[in-house]
């Protein structure tokens, strides 16, 4: 965690299986009511699976976690879009491997990012291992709400001052228009700041305590691209292994698997501290890139009450980059 406001919600905390990331009211409906919906969401499609296996003997329900964004300024907040039926889509997509539509899609779909159209970006890095042949894979995930076109950096380059700068030497016309733009946003995150969220994801075998050292370097990442945690933002992150399969009781099981008042000991694999220095720089790379793509992924979009947010100039960019690294 960089900047802390904002909300979760978990129905307990640990083995986490659902992590969904959606908008503010949408998660609460107003914080308490509509947490409900995406917890009915994956009831509903515990039962739905149940149908389906009619051997299934439903008596408990896999934990879950939500983290959200805030999209005020593009969503009428008052129409609760989201439905039960998207949560369930969801789960069904990262199930079945549909790849995640960056850009203006999901959670990510009315965010605002360094000044324009946010929204939903990945990106992986893979590090070798000790082993020969072997490797470990570092995923992000971020749903991207925060910062200002001023501090907009790509590959160290002041993309978003240089864009601003060329903004102003346009026609009289064409430079108010931009200007006027660059005040609503502004003005939308003075109320609002927004945040962002990052999730990382690796096959390494990292126990809790590296887990939280790997979530902390996101960090890097976004202050690469220009994220500085302000004031109110949320800048929350969250990371997890799929390498150690631990033992939970299943909603399927008629039998307590093990005595719960005989302590049983576990082996486990762990990194060496000492060697998790490529993992650390695989989670600040994968954020940063991340958090490229939602910007080229994301097209403008015009929302609630005419408010409109504009796409990242891609052409422009990749002039300037050109310039820049031709120098």
């Amino acid at each position: 965690m960089l900047r802390g406001l904002g909300k979760s919600l978990s129905m307990r905390t640990q083995w986490v299986k659902v992590i969904v990331l959606t908008h503010l009211a949408q998660k609460g409906r107003s914080i308490v009511v509509n947490s409900s919906m995406f917890i009915s969401s994956w009831v509903w499609f515990t039962f739905l699976m149940a149908s389906v296996q009619s051997s299934m003997v439903v008596n408990s329900f896999d934990s879950h976690r939500y983290r959200e964004t805030f999209d005020g300024w593009l969503n009428d907040l008052t129409k609760f879009a989201v439905t039960p039926e998207h949560a369930v889509q969801g789960i069904r997509n990262a199930q079945t491997g549909v790849a995640v539509e960056e850009g203006n899609s999901g959670g990510g779909t009315g965010m605002m990012c360094q000044g324009y159209k946010g929204g939903t970006g990945t990106s992986s890095r893979v590090v070798p291992a000790s082993e020969e042949g072997k490797t470990y894979t570092v995923a992000a995930l971020v749903q991207a709400n925060y910062g200002r076109q001023k501090h907009l950096h790509i590959s160290g380059i002041p993309v978003g001052r240089i864009l601003a700068e060329e903004d102003a030497k346009k026609s009289k016309e064409e430079a108010e228009r931009a200007k006027k733009r660059e005040e609503e946003y502004n003005a939308a995150k003075d109320v609002k700041d927004g945040s962002i969220i990052i999730i990382l994801a690796t096959d390494a075998p990292l126990h809790p305590t590296q887990l939280q050292r790997l979530a902390k370097r996101a960090t890097v990442g976004l202050a690469k691209v220009g994220g500085y945690g302000h004031n109110p933002s949320g800048d929350i992150f969250l990371a997890f292994s799929t390498a150690n399969e631990i033992p939970v009781q299943e909603v399927t099981a008629e039998h307590r698997a093990v005595d719960p008042f005989k302590a049983k000991a576990m082996n486990i694999e762990m990194i060496n501290d000492s060697s998790i220095n490529a993992l650390f720089e695989a989670a600040a790379d994968a954020t940063e890139e991340a958090i490229y793509n939602v910007l080229c992924g994301a097209e403008t979009m015009v929302g609630h009450k005419g408010h409109r947010v504009e796409a990242l100039p891609l052409d422009r960019v990749k002039k300037i980059l050109d310039r820049y690294t031709n120098l």
